[in-house]
């Protein structure tokens, strides 16, 4: 094998090596990162403690009857039919804390059937809680490789080290030139 079979090879070793070591450090991060802060959210379901007393069902109660005056030209027959006819009724009475459905059955002037169901609504408390991260050392491993036009002339795996104060601070060994090198960073904007 030749000199540059050998350098395109590194080359692909290299770029393989610090795309796995760029996910995996992706991956490590379990909260969420907000402007140095990390927030964490809790649920909290929240138990009324109210009891409800529900009455039985009781038979409607018969109003007073009250007289009309009958028009001379009456459709019996549409009268019958409407007085044997059943008909379904169904009421929704909603409010923040609960939801009332009735249900009512008429036939022959009269409340045949009557239900109502209920739903309890629970208030539920989404809470989030700002972390403040302690400012901390953190050490990172990766790789640097150095071309020119044809040619590999550099490479070397490095140990990176954030200070506390965002400082960053490199070094590492190059492997094809037997010599140590480091590095430093700092942060331009705040």
């Amino acid at each position: 094998m030749n000199n540059e079979t050998i350098n395109k090879f590194l080359l692909r070793i290299t770029i393989l090596c610090l795309v796995v070591t760029a996910m995996a450090l992706d991956k490590c991060n379990e909260l969420k990162e907000n402007n140095g802060t990390k927030t964490k959210t809790t649920t909290k379901i929240i138990r009324d403690t109210v009891w409800y007393h529900l009455a039985e069902k009781q038979e409607p109660k018969a109003a007073d009857s009250v007289l009309v005056p009958v028009p001379a030209n009456v459709d019996t027959a549409a009268i019958l039919e409407c007085y044997f006819t059943k008909y379904a009724y169904l009421d929704t009475l909603a409010d923040t804390n609960i939801v009332i459905a009735i249900r009512d059955t008429i036939s022959r002037n009269r409340i045949l059937f009557r239900d109502y169901t209920y739903q309890i609504k629970r208030p539920q408390v989404i809470q989030n809680t700002a972390i403040e991260e302690p400012k901390r050392l953190s050490l990172y491993v990766g790789a640097s490789a150095a071309f020119n036009k044809n040619l590999l002339v550099g490479l070397s795996p490095e140990l990176m080290l954030v200070g506390k104060n965002k400082t960053v601070y490199g070094l590492g060994y190059d492997l094809l030139n037997k010599s140590v090198c480091g590095r430093i960073y700092w942060k331009l904007n705040k």
